[in-house]
């Protein structure tokens, strides 16, 4: 099982115990979480280990929004170093409490802010929606437009200060794309809206502690700049660069689409899921941003329902390619 894909599910940071015990009535491998900031030193991290560890589950990978989305260190704002020292603060918090990665979005606007009420449907469940027509009529987000190359130059100087202390301390960076994978909005760059974004992106430090999270669902809104994801995933996994992978679906590729079901979108995830499997891909997965149904049979029935359907793919896959 060693060579196997291990299934994940996000949890809140005081790791409640139904969401634990769902997690294992699931059959799933372990958790991640976004702490809070009061949650970002040593002894609260490694107290959500310890609590997810005791039931028998692992902790994949925890992250912070202030740290991983900072307006300051992506923007190259007053206060900008402070932060990045914090950033390294976490990762020596989490390489004493052994979590082997982390990431990071450079979307300062905060992914949320540009997304449509989840106004959509996916089988009468809801989901969210976008428009790249309607998110280029957005206001100003700061007091300037902001140029791509100054976005560049600030990640830059951010990997140079952070790699290092990721090889130090031994914990992944997982860069993931932006969503959507529309060319900015607010007059702020996106600055991971394609292949050609993360090549340049992995060229300027090249470390093995330096990778992403290969978001299916970024891969399909931006068909036309990402290009095929299962080739995709397979070069980046070759690579040794895929360190977290996000399953999900959607019904097209921009200018304007809507999340899905796992099964219910453009992409058969059938072919995914073999190329993950015949990969040896042995790192976590998460069913990512699953739709509501909104019924008495519970909050979690989405996610049991989806993750179900993924495990059933996965098991198909590896029975197929013989591992």
């Amino acid at each position: 099982m060693s060579n196997r894909v291990q299934f994940s599910m996000r949890i809140e940071p005081d790791c409640r115990e139904d969401e634990l015990d769902f997690a294992r009535k699931l059959g799933l491998d372990g958790v991640y979480t976004w702490v809070r900031d009061d949650q970002t030193g040593y002894e609260a991290v490694q107290r959500i280990r310890d609590r997810v560890e005791s039931l028998g589950l692992k902790l994949f990978t925890v992250h912070n929004y202030r740290l991983s989305k900072s307006p300051e260190i992506q923007l190259g704002l007053d206060g900008r170093d402070r932060v990045i020292d914090e950033y390294c603060a976490f990762l020596d918090v989490l390489g004493r409490a052994g979590v082997p990665s982390t990431n990071f979005t450079w979307e300062p606007t905060f992914t949320l802010y540009w997304n449509h009420p989840q106004d959509a449907l996916t089988r009468y469940a809801t989901a969210r929606h976008i428009d790249a027509a309607e998110i280029a009529t957005r206001p100003l987000l700061r007091d300037r437009i902001f140029e791509r190359e100054e976005l560049w130059d600030n990640y830059t100087y951010f990997v140079r200060r952070v790699v290092p202390v990721a090889e130090e301390t031994g914990v992944g960076l997982a860069l993931h794309p932006n969503d959507p994978p529309v060319p900015g909005a607010g007059g702020i760059p996106f600055l991971i809206t394609g292949r050609r974004d993360y090549e340049r992106a992995f060229s300027i430090v090249e470390s093995k502690y330096l990778g992403m999270e290969f978001c299916a669902g970024c891969w399909l809104e931006g068909r036309d700049t990402f290009g095929d994801v299962v080739e995709s995933f397979r070069h980046y996994q070759a690579l040794g660069k895929v360190m977290v992978v996000h399953f999900r679906n959607v019904n097209a590729p921009l200018p304007e689409f809507h999340e899905t079901h796992v099964d219910d979108g453009y992409m058969p995830m059938y072919d995914l899921a073999k190329a993950v499997a015949a990969s040896g891909y042995s790192d976590s997965l998460i069913l990512d941003h699953v739709p509501k149904m909104n019924t008495s049979y519970g909050e979690g029935c989405a996610l049991a329902y989806g993750l179900g359907y993924v495990k059933g793919l996965f098991e198909r896959a590896y029975a197929e390619v013989g591992r």
